[in-house]
């Protein structure tokens, strides 16, 4: 298993490149290249990220590599569907923390799933190679 573990902007280097080829989706990238990944009959891998790596654009690299991806994302990215997105950033009075929305791939890949839902915030999640059925799970269990 290869981590890495993303510190703040604070601790990157500077650089005078305006695209750091170091982070983001270029480093999901090298790390998958380092530990020399290759596409075998049957056998799938599963990339996790956070919402700073993750992007419509690293989902799409990843599939060709034939590399499925779950992770949350930030709402305001490049390709991800905006009708999922909650415009409202403080749940209302209605919303519960089961409340979520998904696109089911119609508008951006039959493989890609886009979700939001519900905690004290939005949380914005993209997803491939996952059931598109909805599971839940209670906070609190009673005895």
């Amino acid at each position: 298993m290869r981590l890495e573990v993303y510190c703040g902007k604070a601790q990157q280097v500077n650089s005078q490149q305006s695209v750091d080829p170091n982070s983001g989706p270029a480093a999901v990238v090298r790390n998958l290249e380092a530990c020399s990944l290759h596409p075998q009959d049957d056998v799938y891998h599963l990339v996790v990220t956070d919402r700073f790596y993750t992007s419509v654009q690293l989902v799409f690299q990843l599939l060709h590599r034939k590399v499925y991806s779950v992770g949350t994302i930030m709402g305001d990215r490049v390709g991800y569907p905006q009708h999922v997105v909650e415009k409202n950033h403080d749940r209302t009075q209605t919303c519960t923390s089961r409340d979520y929305t998904h696109d089911s791939g119609k508008t951006i890949c039959p493989q890609m799933t886009a979700v939001v839902w519900w905690d004290r915030k939005p949380v914005q999640f993209l997803g491939t190679g996952s059931s598109r059925g909805m599971e839940t799970c209670r906070t609190y269990l009673q005895m």
